[in-house]
This record gives structure tokens, sequence and C-alpha cells, in this order.
């Protein structure tokens, strides 16, 4: 039987949660004790776990999987699910914590689904990809950066290797194309009626797929990147608010105050003074 001290837990939790389009909520890595079980429960977040060694089990709308190594498995905010070791032979695995208006996006087209939240690949680069998330993190602004870049190359290993992403779907290829018009011209004053203009739909058409691929309106998505854009701004760079609001498509910093406050739970200034260490510190 192992000793206790082969037993352990590597993790890390960001409370501040400023990424809303795509963050890291949490990663880690755990060895688990034969007594080990999470839940019954309910995250608020997106979490997939990955089976380094060992056994385990994973119950999620009713239904019980077997799991063992190489398989992943995801949790979905809001659903309710448990997962726990098994007693002879209990798995030890890496995990991470996701959420933002583009993590539902991603993934829906990933292999991944409510009927299938288990999957197996062999590929050695997802553990490596995953593994790369956790090494990279860290409170400061650099380290929280890094990680995202992470987390969006280990999603797109699952795109790569799903059977579903490019499947041509009417309401994922007008929301993609919304999403990259929104990246590329964010600070130039756009709003929904010139986005739905450029990729040829009309507003109540991209307001419903927004709705069904997303859960956000178009609307709220480009007012939250526009926002995610200006907490980068504030916290690496010692910029007035007006030239902030600006960069990031407001006219009017007051209005972009308001905002801001409305969303971030704080104003612009108050943000910045906050983070007025972490340029330094990057």
């Amino acid at each position: 039987m192992a000793q206790q001290k082969d037993y352990f837990k590597l993790s890390y939790k960001d409370k501040t949660r400023e990424s809303l389009t795509l963050g890291v909520y949490n990663c880690g890595a755990q060895k688990c004790t034969g007594a080990y079980s999470w839940g019954e429960g309910v995250r608020d977040h997106y979490l997939i776990h990955y089976v380094v060694s060992g056994k385990g089990y994973y119950k999620a709308r009713d239904t019980l999987y077997s799991l063992g190594q190489g398989d992943l498995f995801i949790v979905y905010p809001g659903h309710t699910v448990k997962y726990w070791a098994d007693e002879v032979d209990p798995w030890e695995y890496d995990w991470v914590g996701f959420a933002g208006s583009e993590a539902r996006f991603l993934i829906g087209r990933t292999d991944f689904s409510p009927q299938q939240p288990v999957l197996h690949y062999e590929d050695r680069r997802i553990p490596q990809s995953l593994a790369a998330i956790i090494e990279a993190r860290g409170s400061r602004l650099c380290d929280q950066t890094r990680m995202i870049g992470r987390l969006y190359e280990f999603l797109a290993l699952l795109l790569e290797l799903s059977r579903t992403a490019d499947r041509p779907e009417d309401g994922f290829d007008y929301v993609g194309g919304a999403v990259r018009y929104i990246a590329y011209n964010y600070s130039a004053g756009i709003d929904v009626s010139q986005i739905a203009r450029e990729i040829g739909v009309s507003r109540s058409h991209l307001y419903r797929v927004f709705m069904q691929n997303l859960g956000v309106t178009p609307n709220e998505y480009l007012t939250r990147y526009r926002i995610e854009k200006a907490c980068e701004l504030l916290g690496g760079h010692r910029l007035p608010i007006g030239s902030v609001a600006s960069s990031v498509g407001y006219e009017d910093p007051l209005y972009f105050s308001r905002v801001f406050k409305r969303l971030m739970g704080l104003s612009p200034r108050d943000y910045q003074k906050g983070h007025a260490g972490q340029a330094n510190k990057t």
C-alpha cells in the first residue's frame, strides 16, 4: 500500500476571474487516495480532467462511467455530477477549469457533449498540453496571459482531434465570423448592426445564433470583449482613462466608466490603481 506521502494535490485558483471571453479559473494535478470523492455537486465553470494513471468513476446525467489511464472527462457548468477514485487503484489526474463566452462555443465544436462527457484519444500531446497550462500557473499578469494562451492551444488540440469541429453548421459559421470581426474591429466603434451587415445576416438572426451557441447576445459579447481589452490596457499601461476608452471603441469616457463598473464591480481608475504594479512584475 502506498504511503501517505505518495498522495499529493497541486492546485492553482484565480479568484479575480477577469477574463470575460476565455479565462483559466483553476488548474492542477492530484494523486488521490482511495477514499477521495467530489460531489454530488455543481460547478459554475467548465472543468476537464485527464486521467494520468489509476482508475475512477464519474456520474453525470444518471449515467455511471468507469475511467482509466488516458480518459478525459468534462464537467459542464450547472450540471450535477459526482466523481470518485477507485479504492484499490485510485486515480491520478490533471485538470483545468475555465469559462467565458468563447468557452461554450469552443467546447461545442469538440467531441464533448452533455450526452458524451467522456473521451479517449491516443495522442501524447493531450497530457503534454494540459501539463503546460499547469506549469504556467501564477498570479502575475504575464502568468495569467500565458495560461490563457496555453488553454487556447489545449482546446485547439481537442478541436483538431474532433470529428465534428469542421462540420458546416449555419449558426456556428455566423458566430465564428462575428467573433473574428469583433476581434479585428472592436476598437473602431462598431455596433451589432454593422457586424450583422458584414457577415451577411439580419440582426435578429445574429441574436438567435449567438444565444444558441454562446448563451449571450451579440451586444453582450462585444461589450465583454471590449472591457476585457480595457482590463489589459489598465493593468499593463499607465494610460489616461479617456485613452483606454477610445482604444477599445468608446467615444465617451464617462459611458465607458459606467459600463466598466457594471461588469467589473469597480471603476476603471480603481482597477488601474489596484493593478499598478503588474506592468513592472511582468
